[in-house]
């Protein structure tokens, strides 16, 4: 079965995976990338991101890019108060 590595970038740093995951098919390498996309946004709004972008980067064994995803967020206030600071947003 083929592995891939599940590299994460924030626009600052680059986490790269040095375990990788075996994957039966492309559908599978989909799956398994929108869901740690979605993890990652979930756990950035528990911590008061008002604005992120994620991205994925899937390489094979051969350590070849083979997927990309990007999960993107952010919070616009058009009030007239005034807004929250970002330590008191969620």
């Amino acid at each position: 079965m083929p592995r891939y590595y599940f590299d994460v970038s924030d626009g600052d740093r680059l986490s790269r995976d040095t375990i990788g995951t075996d994957c039966e098919d492309t559908a599978s390498v989909c799956s398994i990338t929108a869901q740690s996309l979605s993890e990652i946004g979930r756990d950035s709004l528990f911590r008061g991101s008002a604005q992120q972008s994620i991205m994925a980067i899937v390489r094979d064994e051969q350590n070849i890019t083979v997927c990309t995803a990007m999960l993107s967020f952010s919070v616009l206030w058009f009030g007239s108060d005034i807004p929250a600071e970002e330590d008191d947003i969620i």
